[in-house]
């Protein structure tokens, strides 16, 4: 009985563990494979598939894998605007056929503000979940809440056998 309140105590607290920086890199990762293979129609002279790829990087990877929903609840909505921004501005640039250059240093400044959010949101010293003390407080004290919890259930269980003769 103990060793089964004991795991289910583990699952539960595990179970809170965020692991979502390898949910950030994945859309980082989709984002730029996105972003090459607009720039790499680009520089073949295919433009709308170029303006496709460059959507579909904010669409399909950016947006849809949670970057920007992330970036706007955890850093700021303006911070998420200026990055659909940047996305705005490569589809416009193909669309206005720039210099392959101009486009070129443009996909890598897209990629590099990105990476730039995604590794804020990985150290906790600069996640803004963490500057509040009243979070910060909550999060260090969930294992001690989570044992004293699991103690007290254990507890109680142990007087109702001990009522009952078990």
């Amino acid at each position: 009985m103990k060793k089964v309140l004991i795991g289910f105590m583990v699952g539960i607290y595990l179970s809170g563990i965020s692991w979502a920086s390898d949910d950030l890199r994945k859309g980082l990762k989709e984002v730029q494979s996105f972003l090459d293979a607009g720039l790499a129609a680009y520089k073949a002279g295919k433009i709308n598939e170029a303006e496709g790829n460059f959507s579909d990087a904010y669409f399909v990877a950016f947006e849809a894998s949670g970057l920007e929903t992330v970036i706007r609840q955890k850093i700021s909505s303006k911070r998420a605007f200026q990055l659909e921004r940047l996305f705005h501005n490569l589809r416009r640039m193909a669309l206005g056929k720039a210099e392959v250059r101009a486009l070129e240093a443009e996909v890598e400044r897209t990629i590099r503000e990105i990476s730039l959010e995604v590794v804020k949101l990985e150290s906790p010293g600069q996640n803004p979940w963490l500057r509040s003390p009243l979070r910060a407080f909550l999060l260090l004290a969930s294992p001690l809440i989570l044992i004293i919890a699991g103690l007290g259930v254990f507890w109680w269980l142990w007087r109702k056998g001990v009522e009952k003769g078990i």
